[in-house]
């Protein structure tokens, strides 16, 4: 392969490497030298191309080149973060008494609320107010009756919040999540405090393919009556999957079929598919240029249609890109179309990079670009019906490859009868799309969308069985695998030398893949090694109380067995991905574990030399309590109160106050005598407390 053809190949991937790096550093370039950095970009190209004759200087020329787009995709990822983030502190927006909104979204039902994307235009800051162009999440409770609708406005008395990022280690970031999505801001409506302002929507593509949507949506409702198959109908072809059971949702993913649910690649490249055939005598005459632009505007048609969601648009641009590669005759040159169009997203929205759709839709387009001529050739077959099965098997194979691994670091599991559910899947993703087109083309002509309705209905409800029956056919998938990112690279590796060394035929790189799957072996037995040998004591941040898991090689012994049902969900999410990613296989109460033991309320732990306090209550301590050597002393709520006049006469190396006590009241204590130089740490405020011994 020769760099010189593809150099997007070189400049995406380089500016990729900038959007992480100011991930890691969180960098502050000035204002000033963004232009200045800006003209470097094009001012290396210049150098270069006049230099190019001179052989010696060409690296150097392109090295530059590259460290500009280095620095470009710093400043990108930082200019984003910049718009995106209220301009307002986290102290003045407590002093916030009014604010105004615009409501950017349909509702979006939780058990209790209606969730709803807001725009905040003003806050009331110190009586001036302020402008500000925010985004933010609205949740009116349900018991309101209020129901609100795309472009409504709200006069607001109050404050909104900034989300709070997750504290608990390797448990899911919510915030983080919608601060990559350009949300940092949150408010909830119980009661009244509000007045509707007047609105105007004018002109809007927002609201254009919102209209289009909800037109979408009731054509569906009016002609496939069945809620399960309708739901589905409505998730495939407008985005919208809030009403999909949660069972429904377990199902499509232990399968391996729940990438059909989203508007992205696959369907665009079925409109594709479909429309190249209808044209497929244009392609190589005269009218050429009519083949291309009709595809063009049949994908970005079908975008706007089912409401331009950003997976939508984002296949839409791919398909664009190497569509106009094509055109241009340059037909060997794909890759660098596909990172075309990951350049332009990335510019204007560099934290696309860190979006799971983001890296599965390119992963998954490379493994078909890739992987699937290369798995296709490995067997001939005459039979054209065999054939056809042949290409969607291998399109499944070439697809799961090449995402398995960035599905596995997300979702932690694998659908092993993939092969099989995708045979099915395809074919009726293309038979949904394909008659729920014809729908909205035959929406008032008669018996016609009542019998395509009907038609789609009885597919979608014999697909919907069928994967119910599978989901409980036993071990149809891993779950709970963990990998690292490093392990996820290595196995990206694997596959691509192993790939190459079935069509080149060449043993370099069959020796390559198998040196890398070696490593990756002793690595993750090294892993396994080092789990087996863990110990390790965490302090979690719960809502009132402290949570504690005290990890031995792959045991786990807690405070949590004895609590409420009504705390499972909160253990749910906070405490059991720290425990998954341990491998934990037994959790047990923490009174079993012989280094631990109660005094009174209180619990004592002594570990490898360590010493720690559960400080609960002054009840049942025993008198001598000043002379114990306390390395680590955690206290809540309930011995808050007494800490000023404790804490004095006790030795401890730290203080570990939990996220039961709030931060005035952490201010408080710091404030008595003699406890400004203490070693604290809040897991309210700092999050979960870890040590490792």
């Amino acid at each position: 392969m020769r760099w010189n053809n593809y150099p997007f190949v070189r400049i995406t991937l380089v500016f990729i490497l900038g959007i992480g790096t100011h991930e890691v550093l969180k960098t502050k370039i000035a204002t000033p030298y963004i232009w200045i950095l800006a003209a470097m970009v094009f001012a290396a190209y210049a150098v270069q191309s006049q230099m190019a004759h001179r052989r010696k200087k060409i690296m150097h020329n392109s090295m530059a080149a590259l460290f500009s787009f280095l620095l470009l995709g710093m400043l990108s990822a930082q200019i984003a973060e910049y718009t995106h983030k209220p301009s307002i502190s986290h102290d003045e927006i407590e002093k916030v008494t009014w604010y105004t909104l615009t409501v950017k979204s349909k509702p979006s039902p939780t058990s209790k609320t209606n969730k709803y994307r807001v725009v905040i235009d003003r806050m009331r800051l110190e009586g001036k107010w302020i402008h500000t162009k925010a985004e933010a999440l609205l949740y009116v409770h349900k018991k309101m009756g209020e129901t609100l609708t795309y472009g409504n406005k709200l006069l607001i008395k109050g404050h909104p919040k900034y989300l709070e990022n997750q504290k608990n280690p390797y448990a899911f970031d919510y915030a983080l999540f919608l601060q990559r999505k350009g949300i940092y801001l949150q408010d909830f409506l119980n009661e009244g405090g509000y007045v509707k302002l007047p609105e105007s929507h004018g002109f809007s593509l927002a609201f254009m393919k919102l209209q289009l949507a909800d037109y979408f949506e009731k054509v569906l409702e009016k002609f496939i009556p069945d809620d399960r198959e309708l739901n589905f109908a409505k998730a495939m072809l407008i985005g919208r999957k809030d009403d999909i059971t949660r069972e429904m949702e377990s199902v499509y993913a232990s399968t391996g079929t729940a990438h059909i649910l989203a508007v992205s690649g696959l369907h665009e490249g079925i409109i594709y598919l479909l429309v190249s055939m209808l044209l497929k005598g244009l392609k190589n005459g005269k009218l050429r240029w009519l083949y291309y632009g009709a595809n063009l505007c049949a994908i970005w048609s079908f975008a706007v249609v089912t409401g331009l969601s950003p997976s939508a648009q984002r296949a839409a641009t791919m398909l664009s890109c190497i569509i106009i590669g094509q055109y241009s005759g340059r037909k060997s040159n794909i890759y660098n179309s596909i990172l075309v169009s990951a350049f332009i997203l990335l510019l204007f929205s560099p934290n696309l990079i860190f979006s799971v759709s983001f890296q599965l839709s390119y992963a998954a387009v490379f493994g078909i670009v890739y992987l699937y001529p290369k798995l296709y050739n490995l067997l001939y077959v005459d039979n054209k019906i065999l054939d056809f099965f042949w290409k969607i098997t291998v399109l499944s194979v070439a697809t799961q490859l090449a995402t398995f691994p960035i599905s596995i670091y997300y979702f932690h599991q694998f659908p092993l009868l993939f092969p099989f559910t995708n045979l099915i899947a395809i074919p009726t993703a293309t038979a949904v799309i394909s008659g729920g087109l014809l729908l909205l083309i035959t929406a008032n002509l008669g018996i016609v969308p009542i019998v395509i309705g009907k038609v789609l209905s009885i597919w979608i409800g014999w697909y919907n069985d069928l994967m119910l029956w599978i989901s409980k056919i036993p071990f149809h998938s891993l779950t709970d695998i963990h990998l690292k990112v490093i392990f996820v690279v290595m196995i990206i590796c694997c596959i691509f030398f192993f790939a190459h060394f079935l069509t080149t035929r060449k043993l370099i790189f069959f020796n390559v893949f198998s040196v890398v799957l070696v490593v990756l072996s002793l690595l993750k037995g090294y892993d396994y090694y080092n789990y087996s040998m863990q110990k390790e004591v965490v302090f979690y941040a719960m809502k009132d109380g402290t949570g504690v898991d005290v990890f031995i090689g792959n045991n786990c012994y807690t405070n949590m067995l004895t609590m409420d049902s009504s705390r499972l969900t909160e253990i749910k999410y906070n405490v059991t991905p720290a425990r998954k990613y341990h491998l934990i296989e037994r959790v047990q109460d923490l009174e079993g574990l012989g280094i631990a033991r109660d005094i009174g309320e209180n619990t004592w732990i002594q570990m490898d030399g360590k010493t720690i306090l559960l400080l609960q209550s002054l009840d049942g301590l025993p008198e001598n309590i000043e002379s114990l050597q306390i390395d680590y002393l955690v206290a809540g709520k309930k011995i808050q109160k007494k800490l000023p006049e404790l804490l004095p006469g006790l030795q401890f190396e730290k203080l570990i106050l939990d996220a039961s006590i709030s931060q005035a009241d952490i201010d408080k204590i710091m404030q008595e005598k003699g406890q400004k130089s203490m070693k604290i740490h809040s897991i309210q405020k700092d999050g979960a407390f870890v040590i490792r011994i």
